[in-house]
């Protein structure tokens, strides 16, 4: 009697077993992308490798591959299936509420998805709520997904998550990371000078160092002059307050020698200089050179630093009257750099 109780014991501890190796983990990504909007300055992640199908006015769709986009576009096509991100921010023509906004998107819908119970989440740091639904396309696929609504400062954003069948829980996680990864642009403050530079910040990654910048900024590259090895230009709302980092060799010299050099080179351009000073940066001693030039409201600050026989120039400019709204932003940036 004993060994069969023994023996449905067994039994039962490895139905258990096969029970939960049988459940499937959802699937884990661990090199992201991201896609930031450079007309209404929201961003998201996505992981590396998805395709951008389409982007455009405050719109973007990301699909787990192209084949996933035209299973989208045509659900009864044959293919492999695959994973959908629709992001969209559309200006409202008239005052709405967010319970407005879910009710009118249910509406679109009643014809062809059940829907479970909403949750009330954040799409950024703005309320919103979280529409779960399921679309029937025949016996044996669906798409499952969920759809975030939130309002801010008169526009309405939207993302969309979805994916067919059991890849809805394969990517449960991937998904719930792109939502809670979710930047809305700064919300409106009564008074704020809305041209101003953001202070919360976003990073850019290079080969040669990480730099913060606002996050209402852009970056570009300029063309190449000289012997830069690599140049990054971050601009904003205003074109004459602009910060940008060259890289260049340093042949050799001091990073007094470069600094003096300097000095004598943009005296020779008609630059005054107001001031220079010593300072870290990255951790590696710098020094700066304050500029103006003779005749404009533009001023200057410039900073070096000599790392691994390489030249880190930093030239900010910004107009004066807004000066206390550029400078702590831009020393901000100065502080965030970590050269590599």
């Amino acid at each position: 009697m004993r060994r069969v109780s023994i023996l449905v014991a067994l039994a039962f501890i490895m139905l258990i077993g096969f029970s939960s190796c049988g459940k499937k983990k959802p699937l884990r990504v661990t090199e992201w992308e991201t896609y930031k909007d450079p007309y209404t300055n929201f961003s998201l992640i996505y992981p590396k490798g998805w395709y951008i199908a389409s982007s455009e006015y405050g719109k973007v769709r990301i699909y787990s591959s192209p084949d996933a986009m035209t299973k989208f576009y045509d659900p009864a096509s044959a293919g492999p299936l695959g994973v959908e991100i629709f992001f969209n921010a559309q200006k409202l023509q008239k005052p709405e509420t967010l319970e407005e906004a879910a009710q009118a998107y249910r509406g679109e819908l009643k014809d062809m998805a059940t829907f479970a119970a909403e949750e009330p989440t954040k799409l950024g740091d703005a309320p919103a709520v979280k529409i779960p639904y399921t679309i029937k396309i025949d016996s044996k696929n669906q798409i499952r997904g969920f759809r975030i609504l939130a309002i801010q400062d008169t526009t309405l954003y939207a993302l969309n998550c979805s994916a067919f069948n059991e890849l809805y829980d394969d990517y449960s996680t991937v998904l719930d990371s792109i939502s809670s990864t979710v930047r809305l642009p700064a919300p409106v403050v009564a008074g704020r000078d809305e041209t101003a530079p953001s202070t919360s910040f976003e990073t850019y990654n290079s080969n040669y160092f990480d730099i913060g910048y606002p996050s209402n900024f852009e970056y570009s590259f300029p063309p190449k002059r000289g012997d830069v090895e690599f140049s990054v230009h971050f601009e904003g709302y205003r074109k004459d307050c602009t910060y940008q980092i060259d890289v260049s060799p340093a042949k050799g010299n001091s990073l007094d020698k470069v600094v003096t050099k300097y000095k004598a080179d943009i005296a020779k351009k008609g630059y005054r200089i107001g001031g220079t000073g010593q300072t870290m940066v990255s951790g590696l001693p710098a020094q700066y050179v304050n500029l103006s030039l003779p005749g404009y409201a533009v001023q200057s600050r410039a900073y070096f630093v000599v790392n691994n026989d390489k030249i880190y120039y930093i030239f900010m400019s910004w107009y004066q009257p807004k000066a206390a709204l550029y400078i702590p932003v831009f020393e901000k940036a100065v502080s965030t750099m970590k050269i590599k």
